[in-house]
């Protein structure tokens, strides 16, 4: 079993060093997700998760995205996850962008609060542009118990950071992050909800966007 402790250290500094603040032109938007997971046996779970993104002030729909992945359970709290994106672009301009990636997460309870990280490397293809752009994903969170409710609090923050420079698609170096408050819930014995807001900030080549969107997400257990 991998030594968590020094991974949950990095969560926690990921968390207090997430952008505040930043100079872009602004936007609204919502994300809508559904998920359904699959517990095959003690050392393979499966996950298939659609997601409905809209921006322009929830007036146009962005894009559709498809995910499917597969985990190995390395214990408990600790699990390699492959995975592959189809992200079916509507606006400013229609087209595809696929991706395979490669994800460890690992999580750790310090009673009440756990605390988790998330590293996943992404290589991306899109229609009609030449070479492989390849980033890391890092994402750090804790999920905290609201007290005498059902509910639970969720902070996250997430880096996205280039592994090199292609044209019309990625830039090199941290190129975006997404900074998330929520609160979640358990529905019924299998299905649970999420409901916050995510503050997207995207790193762009000729001007800088942000983006606050509203999440509401369900995701179902099969037994």
């Amino acid at each position: 079993m991998i030594n968590h402790r020094p991974a949950i250290v990095l969560t926690l500094a990921l968390l207090i060093a997430a952008p505040a603040v930043f100079a872009a032109d602004e936007d609204g938007g919502l994300w809508a997700s559904s998920a359904v997971a699959k517990r095959f046996n003690d050392d393979f779970s499966g996950d298939v998760t659609v997601q409905l993104r809209f921006d322009d002030d929830i007036g146009r729909l962005e894009r559709t995205l498809l995910r499917p992945s597969v985990s190995y359970h390395l214990a408990p709290r600790q699990s390699v996850t492959l995975g592959y994106d189809a992200h079916f672009i509507d606006a400013p301009s229609d087209f595809v962008e696929q991706r395979l990636w490669q994800q460890y997460e690992v999580s750790q309870e310090f009673a009440p609060v756990v605390a988790s990280l998330r590293i996943r490397l992404e290589e991306r293809f899109f229609d009609h542009v030449d070479g492989v752009p390849v980033r890391v994903r890092v994402k750090a969170g804790v999920d905290v118990p609201v007290a005498n409710s059902p509910w639970r609090l969720t902070l996250a923050n997430e880096a996205f950071i280039g592994l090199n420079d292609t044209a019309r698609s990625q830039p090199d170096g941290f190129h975006e992050n997404r900074a998330f408050i929520g609160f979640g819930r358990s529905l019924s014995a299998q299905l649970n909800g999420q409901i916050g807001y995510q503050n997207q900030f995207l790193d762009g080549r000729a001007r800088d966007r942000m983006i606050h969107q509203l999440f509401i997400g369900v995701a179902l257990k099969l037994p």
